[in-house]
Formats: structure tokens, C-alpha cells, sequence
């Protein structure tokens, strides 16, 4: 019991711990944006440096090409 008289673990479910969530199959099996696609990794290089206006552009263009935004919809 903690100094309120309360059970230590009070307000937790009673779960125990739990493992951590698996991922996907190891990801060094994946094919590499250089490899697969030299442009995508050209413009990943040079996103940070990229001037605001032009990244919304290119965010534009892939949203009216019927690219996914971020929560997965297309």
C-alpha cells in the first residue's frame, strides 16, 4: 500500500506488462528509395534544403495526382 492507503497498483488495469508491439518483417530486406527510385531519394536528400514554397509545391502535386496525405487516404 502506498502512504494513502491505497492498493500500490491502483488504477492500472491488472494487465501485467506487456511485450512490445511487433513491426514488419526485417526492414534490411526492403528495397532502398536510391535503388528503387533514384529521383525519390534525390528529392528526400534535399527536402530540408528545399525552400518552403517549393515543398508545398511538390506536396501539391503528388496530393492531385491522387498521392496518400498522412492518415492514409488517398
Amino acid at each position: 500500500m502506498n502512504p494513502a492507503g491505497e492498493p500500490a497498483n491502483a488504477g492500472q488495469s491488472g494487465a501485467g506488462p506487456t511485450e512490445p508491439p511487433t513491426i514488419a518483417p526485417d526492414l534490411a530486406d526492403l528495397p532502398t528509395p536510391d535503388a528503387t527510385y533514384p529521383d525519390l531519394a534525390r528529392l528526400v536528400a534535399a527536402w530540408a534544403d528545399l525552400p518552403p514554397a517549393i515543398r508545398a509545391g511538390i506536396v501539391a502535386m503528388v496530393k492531385a495526382a491522387g498521392g496518400r496525405d498522412e492518415g492514409g487516404e488517398g
